[in-house]
């Protein structure tokens, strides 16, 4: 289960270009579906691979022209560039993505995947030695003897793809992002801060240090004030001395009675605590995400979107309603950032030569 966590759209989406999501709500549902895809669909691993050596060239050539570094892994900057061997990469990379759907006006996803060949270009050589020697070895020769050409290739394919994955690895090339610049402004100027520092335990920490006012008189703090809860921890030194805390006296009240009174109050600072904080991101211009999402629905888009799946195949699969579907495809189209396919581009992807 995906639980919704507070996130800001404006920011993120000015990142959300090159492989770095600034909240955690959305990373982990972009994380879900490329462990989905490595999961149900292991061909669109494998078939990044003949694509390695084209990469390889365009980083060389990157070095070579004293460019910014790896300003190839991010498509809106690779699309800009005309040497051959950039042209060679874009054209490749760009006619994986489409295959898969996978393509958007962003290149978000295409950036993940030249980030993921990236990461696995150190391996590059191991890549090959697993290709001619251990996938071979797992096979068995006795197999090999008694299979035929078509039934090889498949186990070969099979093996391969486990291996792969240690190498081009979609999920570890999303990059989760500490507070942007922008972020710890917004928040340090909602703190009347000027000086863009923000520390969340410093204005919002979770300490219930009821005062004796609480006892003495009986009375209950509001819900949008810290009261004397935190006054422990928010007081001056020399303040410190004014506070007199809670106590608990068995000579004038039993333990249960004590307890009644302490289990009110924390249940009362914890939704005043709660409430507190929301408006605080509130006001400063965070939203909840939507409502929880099935794992399982990450699942569907996958079908859906990159195996080609009908929503009518998907629902009688999974013993759900087409209605169910739409809605789950909808919601994880928006939560990820990749528009659902158009309904005529239904079935298997069209081979695209990678050679």
């Amino acid at each position: 289960m995906l639980k919704p966590l507070y996130k800001i759209d404006d920011i993120e989406n000015k990142y959300f270009t090159y492989g770095l999501v600034t909240s955690k709500y959305r990373y982990e549902a972009i994380r879900l579906f490329l462990i989905y895809i490595h999961i149900l669909v292991p061909e669109v691993i494998e078939e990044l691979y003949p694509i390695m050596p084209i990469f390889n060239d365009a980083i060389n050539k990157e070095i070579k022209l004293g460019l910014a570094r790896h300003v190839v892994t991010e498509w809106i900057k690779l699309k800009e560039l005309d040497e051959p061997e950039f042209l060679l990469l874009k054209e490749k990379i760009e006619n994986w993505a489409i295959k898969y759907n996978l393509m958007e006006s962003n290149g978000f996803y295409v950036s993940i995947a030249l980030g993921a060949m990236l990461n696995a270009l150190p391996f590059w050589d191991g890549i090959i030695k697993v290709d001619e020697t251990l996938v071979k070895e797992e096979i068995g020769k006795e197999k090999i003897l008694a299979g035929t050409e078509k039934s090889y290739i498949q186990e070969r394919k099979k093996i391969l793809c486990k291996y792969n994955d240690k190498f081009i690895n979609l999920p570890e090339a999303l990059i989760l992002a500490d507070d942007t610049d922008e972020e710890v402004e917004i928040l340090s100027k909602a703190t009347g801060n000027d000086d863009n520092f923000f520390v969340l335990e410093e204005i919002f920490p979770f300490t219930f240090t009821p005062s004796f006012d609480f006892h003495f008189w009986g009375k209950t703090p509001l819900l949008d004030e810290p009261q004397t809860y935190e006054m422990l921890y928010r007081d001056k030194d020399w303040e410190i001395f004014r506070y007199m805390p809670l106590a608990w006296d068995p000579r004038f009240k039993t333990w249960e009675e004590f307890e009644e009174q302490i289990d009110f109050l924390f249940k009362h600072y914890k939704k005043a605590y709660k409430k507190r904080t929301e408006e605080f991101f509130r006001r400063s211009g965070y939203i909840l995400g939507k409502e929880k999402q099935e794992v399982k629905h990450f699942e569907w888009f996958v079908r859906y979107q990159i195996q080609g799946w009908s929503k009518e195949k998907i629902a009688k699969e999974y013993y759900v309603s087409r209605q169910n579907v739409t809605q789950a495809i909808n919601d994880i189209s928006d939560l990820i950032g990749l528009k659902p396919r158009p309904v005529s581009k239904g079935g298997r992807p069209k081979k695209v030569n990678f050679k």
